[in-house]
């Protein structure tokens, strides 16, 4: 059976638009014969975990907030650059080349960029589910952020 680390910003028991479709995905991936490890944060020490089936990394609160403030000054690429770090840290140790990574994005860039130096590192393959467009670029030449610097470069 193989491996896709499912790799998202959030993930049930949160309950939004996106962690309900990310809850079938995995469903469905798993009806298919796909053992689905879970790659998400939490904001609560409590809930911080490394199983077989989920890996939910703790970045507290105020640490996100600061790095909202560097991602719209564009000191950094993404606010989740703390979340990506430990989990790059994490997953290098687990993932091989047979391996699937699966990544997803409301809007934001850390969980692809994981999946990018994953795949580069490990030669597995690496899938991207653009949900949503990413925050702070361009989409069709028009950009909805106005007191943000643009991140089509890193995109790119």
């Amino acid at each position: 059976m193989k491996n896709i680390y499912y790799i998202t910003r959030s993930y049930y028991p949160e309950i939004t638009g996106g962690t309900i479709i990310r809850q079938k995905q995995v469903e469905l991936l798993k009806k298919n014969g796909y053992n689905v490890i879970i790659v998400t944060l939490t904001n609560k020490k409590e809930n911080e975990k490394i199983d077989k089936n989920e890996i939910r990394i703790y970045i507290s609160i105020n640490i996100l907030k600061v790095f909202l403030k560097f991602e719209r000054l564009g000191i950094v690429e993404d606010y989740l650059k703390k979340f990506g770090e430990k989990a790059e840290k994490i997953l290098n140790q687990k993932v091989k080349a047979e391996d699937i990574i699966f990544t997803t994005s409301g809007g934001e860039l850390e969980c692809i960029k994981i999946g990018s130096i994953l795949k580069k590192e490990k030669k597995c393959k690496f899938i991207i589910n653009l949900h949503d467009p990413i925050d702070h670029t361009l989409v069709n030449g028009i950009s909805l952020s106005k007191f943000y610097k643009l991140r089509d470069k890193i995109e790119k």
